[in-house]
């Protein structure tokens, strides 16, 4: 019932914070769309024009100077063409950008900075855009690598372990966030947020996890087995202390602050709950292949934590994470679960 109470919840508060950029989002992409096709037809129709006024003007039929003109006022007309229609279209947009601010901030109570960034494009055609300086960004987390377990803190432990090093492997799926700490440092920020972890263990020597009451013991397969994995399926509050090195810049008397530029290094810890459990097993008989997969409870710690860090360049970094608590709870004291790999920050 816990498990069940938790996803839900998680799941909610996912689909509000969808639901609140949903439209925005929509909106934009919308609005984007119209402006590269009046942009591309535009141009397509100058062009168009500008080689017909070549071919006069190779023919003789239209002086230099009239070739001149008629050329500057093909180029002038159509962009007062593409001007009139991006001005209409960037007012529908700064209207829905007003609408979805004057709304985040009627429910978070939290101030934002603005400033108005111009952008000229070709040489008459100019756009605005509203550019928030938050202090909290969310973005959507993947890593993946290498997964297995450590006797107790010695890591060379892992070479005694019943377990392949290179087919034992992890991903993550996750939503976090990231707050700034200071309102005017950007170095220090807060990650945190929840993630799905899927830890893989694959077994060797012919070796599978049997559960029997309080006990979990490792036995040899009666078949040959082509494969042995162990499964764990976790939910996690992952919460770690950012340095981000990004540095920021000043732009119309503004300084505005900017993450993932450059190195960042994080470190900290999390707690969650393993949802469940399973064991896959693939082997022949009778010239058949069995894929075995085997759900239970295999007296796994059904609460988790530890402590997790890593080391990055802008969206790219070198990820660890490691249980503290004992993988299983009752036999195998002391044997811990690790992970490291790469980390996505999109």
């Amino acid at each position: 019932m816990t498990r069940i109470i938790i996803s839900t919840v998680l799941l909610l508060f996912g689909l509000v914070q969808s639901v609140l950029s949903q439209d925005l989002e929509s909106k934009t992409k919308e609005i984007s769309y119209k402006i590269d096709s009046i942009t591309t037809s535009e141009r397509a129709l100058m062009k168009k024009e500008i080689r017909e006024i070549e071919k006069n003007y190779n023919k003789d039929l239209i002086t230099e100077e009239e070739y001149e003109t008629l050329k500057k006022e093909a180029v002038t007309k159509h962009a007062k063409n593409i001007k009139t229609q991006v001005d209409a279209l960037e007012k529908e947009l700064h209207t829905a950008m007003e609408n979805r601010v004057h709304k985040k901030l009627i429910e978070t109570k939290q101030e934002q900075e603005y400033r108005t960034i111009s952008i000229r494009l070709g040489k008459e055609k100019g756009k605005k855009y509203e550019y928030k300086n938050k202090r909290t960004y969310s973005y959507f987390v993947y890593a993946f690598g290498l997964n297995n377990v450590m006797q107790g803190n010695n890591i060379n432990s892992m070479q005694d372990m019943p377990f392949y090093f290179g087919k034992s492997y992890f991903f993550e799926l996750g939503t976090n966030y990231k707050t700034r700490i200071f309102k005017k440092n950007p170095i220090f920020y807060i990650d945190y947020g929840f993630s799905v972890r899927y830890n893989n263990l694959r077994l060797k020597d012919n070796l599978y996890y049997v559960s029997s009451g309080n006990t979990t013991t490792l036995q040899s397969f009666t078949y040959d087995l082509k494969k042995s994995r162990f499964k764990n399926v976790q939910l996690v509050v992952p919460i770690m202390v950012e340095t981000d090195f990004s540095k920021p810049e000043i732009k119309n008397g503004k300084k505005i602050f900017y993450r993932n530029r450059t190195f960042r290094f994080s470190f900290g810890g999390f707690a969650g709950i393993n949802l469940k459990s399973k064991q896959i097993l693939k082997y022949k008989l009778n010239g058949k292949t069995i894929r075995d997969k085997r759900k239970g409870d295999y007296n796994v710690n059904k609460f988790v934590y530890g402590v997790q860090g890593l080391i990055g360049y802008k969206d790219t970094s070198f990820y660890v994470k490691y249980d503290l608590n004992d993988l299983f709870r009752h036999n195998y004291n002391g044997q811990h679960n690790v992970s490291f790999g790469l980390r996505f920050d999109l």
